[in-house]
């Protein structure tokens, strides 16, 4: 069982439907006792219900996808880590350290730590924002 959500964690959140977003807790806030009771938390980042007409700082509980207090726990393949595309992740010999190996800019691959995570875009929102052009 893992432990409960502090400020600080990272958190993988539904966002706008199929779509996922990664924030972090900056507050928890009291529970709404109008909405199945249910925990609200505030992030770093903008948030907005499929169905919600409005953006906010604030999410559920039930918003929330995975959370840790490292950011690569989050990351899933097929995301894209500071550009480059995440195509596996694995822990390092003995099992120390997670890793990434992403597929960089000029087609490199390159094994990723924690620190080395300066941004992501989840691949959820990569194929929403994505723009093929037609054959």
């Amino acid at each position: 069982m893992k432990e409960p959500i502090k400020i600080g964690d990272y958190v993988r959140i539904k966002y706008m439907g199929k779509r996922t977003k990664i924030g972090r807790i900056e507050q928890i806030l009291e529970k709404d006792p109008c909405y199945k009771d249910m925990q609200l938390y505030q992030i770093d980042v903008v948030h907005q219900h499929s169905n919600g007409h409005f953006p906010s700082y604030e999410i559920y509980e039930e918003d929330i996808i995975d959370y840790s207090s490292e950011i690569i726990e989050l990351v899933e393949i097929g995301d894209y880590v500071n550009g480059c595309k995440v195509t596996d992740k694995y822990y390092s010999y003995g099992g120390k350290e997670l890793l990434l190996d992403a597929i960089g800019i000029e087609g490199h691959s390159l094994a990723l730590t924690n620190i080395d995570i300066q941004s992501i875009l989840t691949k959820e929102n990569f194929d929403v924002m994505n723009y093929v052009i037609g054959e």
